[in-house]
């Protein structure tokens, strides 16, 4: 008998599956890693736009020359829906206007989200108003000041 060279159909099969069961493992290491990188790139384009939008409000109020948290008589206002117009992914903001020594202080709260599960990204800031010498203090979701 003469011995023919090659692979038996067995030998075939168990390296086909051997083949398969390695090329599986990698391809869902392969969608796991991109799933994870989405996630991250989502999550930081929501950081980089709710700082951005604080941004605006630290350009937009360090040197108004009034602010108040209620009247409502002064010519511009800053709340959730104005701002989301600009910056759409803000969810939430308050104001908190505490005095100090010499000004007066604004904290910012700002919530930045995409509306997906986990991507809520929150940010504090306070902004010293340097022009402002007596105001109201206290907190609300919506603030009132002239340039």
């Amino acid at each position: 008998m003469t011995k023919k060279k090659g692979f038996t159909l067995v030998e075939l099969i168990v390296a086909i599956v051997i083949f398969s069961l390695v090329l599986g493992i990698i391809w869902s290491f392969f969608f796991y890693n991109l799933r994870l990188y989405n996630i991250s790139e989502e999550s930081a384009q929501v950081q980089f736009q709710t700082r951005q939008a604080s941004d605006y409000l630290i350009n937009e109020l360090q040197f108004v020359r009034s602010v108040s948290l209620s009247d409502d008589t002064l010519l511009m206002q800053i709340d959730q829906p104005t701002l989301a117009a600009k910056h759409p992914i803000v969810t939430y903001v308050s104001f908190e206007l505490v005095p100090s020594t010499s000004s007066y202080l604004l904290h910012i709260k700002l919530t930045g989200s995409n509306g997906k599960p986990n991507s809520e990204y929150h940010l504090e800031t306070t902004i010293t108003l340097k022009n402002i010498r007596t105001a109201d203090s206290g907190e609300s979701d919506t603030l009132y000041y002239e340039s």
